[in-house]
């Protein structure tokens, strides 16, 4: 009887996960980006 509700909250915890996900992966990436930047000018200043 409820399965197409159960379906649809599924589909939305896999929805929010992928979200999550992507954040933090978004995260990391501008983590990455604003050492190498700092190391680069680290790198102008010796």
């Amino acid at each position: 009887m409820n399965t197409r509700l159960w379906i649809r909250l599924e589909t939305m915890k896999k929805f929010e996960n992928q979200q999550k996900n992507f954040v933090l992966s978004i995260r990391i990436i501008l983590l990455r980006i604003r050492k190498l930047s700092t190391k680069k000018l680290v790198m102008k200043q010796n």
